[in-house]
């Protein structure tokens, strides 16, 4: 068992953890920011992320910094970012082949050439691909015919203006089309098919990625993409001398669109990031009565997880723009937000004993339930579960953890 008293007297508190913290760093164990890459111990010190972070998972990684360029992580490094925090998401699959060679000639061009590595991708490689006109009046598109089952879908491209500032999504059911439009002069959603919800994401250097999401009935479709010359225009004469560039095309199982993976010849995977909490941190997380976590642009899921442990499965999770929780794995503290949503920040409280169970999200009501978390044990778990199919789908920024005090953060989610 952590007994804390045995490690109060050195090394003291560093100044990052008194002045975020004030009153209550003295009660606190554990202290980790993800947006300033600052992490401390109690009884050990200032520490690097090795030191309290294994990360299991499969394939390269890719997450926006704060310049907004696309950076790479292996599978075994920790997707941290200055500004941004860690990101921890599901495994996915990129159905879509040759995901970034649109001159390959496995993409049928639609009244379109493709001039390749015509400029500068979102990742910072020349690799981006120019979709130029053919002239002629016509619908002026890309694309790849897939099979796609009853469940819903997320397509998503980058794409940069040209000459033209519109560029379209077809997320096509069958022979039916349904097409989202994109101004990439202004960032904004265009006309958007019925039953498709869609977004568009600022990068860097003019770059969005652009995302439509469909509940599919179970047929054939398409990753297509295509030049407008307004919004809702999609058949136009054409003009050899305008484009539009793109680069990254995805067509995902899913309701959200993950982080990018790149594709040649078949699709490919990215296993979920698996974080497990290890050395003396483990021991902290084992006799934990409170923890705090503050996290951001939360993607989707349902019960995305803050942390749990694997011995009773107990966990601490939120639900995008409802609640977060407190669980022993049979009981529940559901606390309702108090304001904030799935793309915005979400700043939680949890705390529990052998007594009972607490939790508090947003400033909202404490909730609370007459149950004992019981004994933690196993391995603790860092924004998902072992299995890999409950994490967090966004950024955990910071993550403080008391194991004197439960009810230690209560205060402390406005």
């Amino acid at each position: 068992m952590y007994k804390p008293y045995l490690y109060d007297r050195t090394p003291s508190l560093p100044t990052f953890v008194k002045v975020r913290w004030g009153g209550l760093a003295q009660a606190i164990d554990f202290y980790a920011d993800f947006t300033r890459g600052l992490y401390w111990i109690r009884g050990v010190g200032i520490v690097s992320v090795g030191q309290f972070i294994s990360l299991a998972g499969s394939g390269t990684e890719y997450a926006v910094n704060s310049s907004g360029v696309l950076e790479a992580f292996a599978t075994t490094v920790p997707a941290i970012q200055s500004g941004m925090g860690f990101q921890i998401f599901e495994g996915r699959t990129n159905l879509v082949l040759q995901s970034q060679t649109f001159d390959n000639a496995s993409w049928t061009k639609g009244a379109t050439t493709v001039s390749a590595d015509a400029t500068t991708a979102p990742d910072g490689t020349s690799t981006a691909d120019k979709i130029v006109e053919a002239s002629g009046t016509s619908v002026h598109e890309i694309y790849r015919a897939y099979t796609v089952t009853a469940a819903a879908y997320t397509w998503s491209v980058y794409a940069k203006a040209g000459e033209r500032t519109w560029i379209w999504i077809n997320a096509a059911e069958g022979g039916t089309a349904k097409m989202t439009y994109f101004n990439l002069a202004t960032g904004a959603v265009g006309t958007n098919a019925a039953g498709s919800t869609a977004s568009i994401q600022a990068l860097g250097d003019g770059w969005y990625r652009c995302v439509v999401t469909r509940t599919m009935v179970g047929t054939s479709s398409y990753m297509d993409v295509g030049l407008a010359s307004a919004d809702n225009t999609s058949s136009y004469a054409g003009d050899t001398s305008k484009g539009a560039y793109l680069w990254g095309a995805q067509l995902e199982l899913g309701s959200f669109a993950s982080p990018y993976i790149p594709t040649t010849t078949g699709s490919a995977a990215r296993g979920a990031r698996v974080p497990s909490i290890i050395g003396q941190a483990a021991n902290v997380f084992l006799g934990a009565k409170s923890i705090y976590a503050q996290t951001n642009a939360i993607a989707g899921g349902s019960s995305s997880r803050v942390v749990e442990w694997s011995g009773g499965a107990q966990n601490l999770s939120i639900n995008p723009t409802t609640t977060v929780r407190t669980s022993n794995a049979a009981n529940d503290a559901d606390a309702t937000l108090g304001s904030g949503a799935s793309t915005s920040r979400v700043k939680a409280a949890f705390g529990f004993d052998a007594t009972s169970l607490t939790s508090r999200g947003n400033a909202g009501t404490i909730a609370t339930s007459a149950n004992a978390m019981g004994t933690l044990t196993g391995t603790a778990y860092l924004g998902n579960r072992a299995d890999g199919l409950r994490a967090l789908n966004g950024r955990l920024e910071e993550i403080a953890v008391s194991t004197r005090v439960k009810g230690l953060f209560d205060g402390s989610t406005a």
